[in-house]
């Protein structure tokens, strides 16, 4: 909104690319784009490498605890003897993780990561856990509530604003001017509002105009691009068309790139999916690896193998490039399909010399790593089979059940022998969304093996992928309901 205020001001035309955010800088160096903004921001780092514009927005952190709580943090550094709830991807898991947990002065096991900020402020009521880091905007509506005490903010403030190319300082300070236009007309302001759940009081005064010193840590050898060579790719889904598919069709999708960095690109860089508008957008597509090598300003072609979700709806997809140390980076890839309401079958009428077929399944859409249940009841034939397509059929009962575990979107199928030998076929389709699937990275008994009667244990865990729920359970008594995709007990 901010950017669109700008070009507005300046009467320019406004073409947005959707970068990758770990990518922004290196298409600013290249060229690729002309300004970044998205929620960059200004840190030493950054400023060896691009040039920033004036500050248009100051977040700040706040840090709770429960009510009764007589805890006081001061620094960052006294954190590191409590446990500390923070939700997962947010900026202050990744601060705490650089600044206390990489660096040995927290445990780990003190690092209790959640999904979403509730779960995380009733494991604080019920001191599961000692406090929580959070924007200052919700974390003062828990303490207006009276289910929190605010005791520390503003120990990680972040100074937002947009990037430019070193040395544009003509196209910097045109950004600061108007920037400083929508300023004094509040409009700023207006949108931070509209935009955040902030009201005039607690939006943060704006610093005094300082650019930071740059790093003098070594500039990389070369820079990672991407570039999409494909019309119609937007930064904004909405106006994307989608293709229409089938529920369960298989498709192959074609990506052409152009290197447009310095960087040549190996067998370890890939196209790998960034994420979605729900969990089956991935549509069982994974990674794709870059097959021999691509030198700058070469073009290559990748094939994405997608299966169209099994239920109606719109599926918007989000593919990246990424390189061998897993940073992403270039231009974005949209994948939209739209799986359309199949219309009500019209039942036909069964003739009276076909046997009575019953063929069913429990659930018809799973994530991988789930099982279904086939049941069928089949009188007055010679023979049957059940199998999935593609494997040997296999002879069973009559009335019978399997119970299978497919890893892809599989099409099942119960072949039926008359006794005239004529053959009939009934099939299912089960849809497998082989998306995040939730694993377990770590779960750890400190110490193992063989204790004392009374002695106590600690146990430590780590989940992650899609993960809607978590319980830690003992001989199948729960410990915890709900607990964090990291922490310990």
């Amino acid at each position: 909104a901010l950017i669109r205020e700008i070009a507005n001001e300046l009467g320019l035309n406004l073409e947005l690319t959707n970068v990758a955010f770990d990518g922004l800088l290196g298409a600013l160096q290249l060229g690729q784009i002309d300004v970044a903004i998205a929620a960059l921001s200004i840190t030493p780092e950054r400023a060896a490498l691009v040039d920033f514009t004036n500050v248009y927005y100051v977040g700040q952190d706040a840090i709770v605890a429960e009510p009764r709580s007589s805890i006081v943090v001061t620094t960052v550094d006294e954190l590191a003897q409590y446990r500390v709830g923070v939700q997962r991807g947010s900026a202050y898991e990744t601060w705490l993780r650089a600044t206390l947990v990489a660096t040995g002065e927290m445990a780990a096991e003190n690092l209790f990561v959640y999904t979403t900020l509730p779960p995380a402020m009733r494991d604080l009521r019920q001191r599961a856990i000692d406090v929580v880091i959070m924007d200052s905007a919700p974390a003062e509506s828990y303490v207006e509530g009276g289910s929190a005490k605010l005791v520390a903010e503003g120990l990680n403030k972040q100074r937002f604003a947009m990037a430019v190319p070193k040395g544009a300082n003509l196209l910097r300070e045109t950004i600061n001017s108007a920037l400083s236009e929508l300023q004094a007309e509040e409009r700023v302001a207006a949108l931070t509002q509209q935009y955040l759940p902030l009201n005039a009081s607690q939006v943060q005064p704006l610093p005094p105009e300082v650019q930071p010193a740059p790093t003098t840590a070594p500039l990389p050898s070369c820079i990672d691009g991407g570039l999409y060579l494909a019309t119609g790719n937007t930064a904004d889904p909405s106006i994307v068309v989608p293709t229409v598919l089938i529920a369960g069709q298989v498709f192959q999708k074609e990506i052409r790139v152009r290197n447009s960095g310095t960087c040549p690109w190996d067998g370890s860089y890939q196209l790998a999916y960034a994420g979605g508008n729900t969990p089956a957008a991935q549509m069982n597509g994974v990674a794709v690896p870059v097959q021999g090598s691509v030198a700058p300003n070469q073009e290559y072609l990748f094939y994405l193998n997608l299966t169209a979700p099994v239920n109606p709806g719109l599926y918007q997809a989000t593919w990246e490039l990424r390189n061998g140390q897993g940073v992403s980076f270039g231009e974005r890839i949209l994948v939209s399909v739209q799986v359309p309401t199949a219309p009500t079958p019209v039942p036909t009428p069964t003739p009276s010399s076909q046997p009575n077929i019953q063929f069913s399944v429990d659930r018809s859409y799973i994530r991988a790593g789930e099982c279904v249940n086939f049941y069928w009841q089949v009188e007055n034939v010679t023979a049957v089979f059940f199998y999935a397509q593609g494997e040997q059929q296999a002879g069973v009962g009559g009335i019978d059940q399997r119970s299978r575990c497919p890893t892809t979107t599989t099409t099942f199928e119960l072949c039926v022998i008359e006794r005239d030998n004529a053959q009939v076929v009934r099939q299912i389709t089960v849809g497998v969304d082989n998306g995040l699937a939730p694993q377990i990275r770590r779960f750890d008994i400190n110490p193992s093996g063989t204790i004392n009667l009374r002695q106590c244990v600690t146990i430590a865990w780590e989940v992650a992928g899609q993960v809607s729920y978590l319980r830690i359970r003992r001989n199948g008594e729960s410990l915890w309901d709900g607990a964090p995709l990291m922490g310990s007990f």
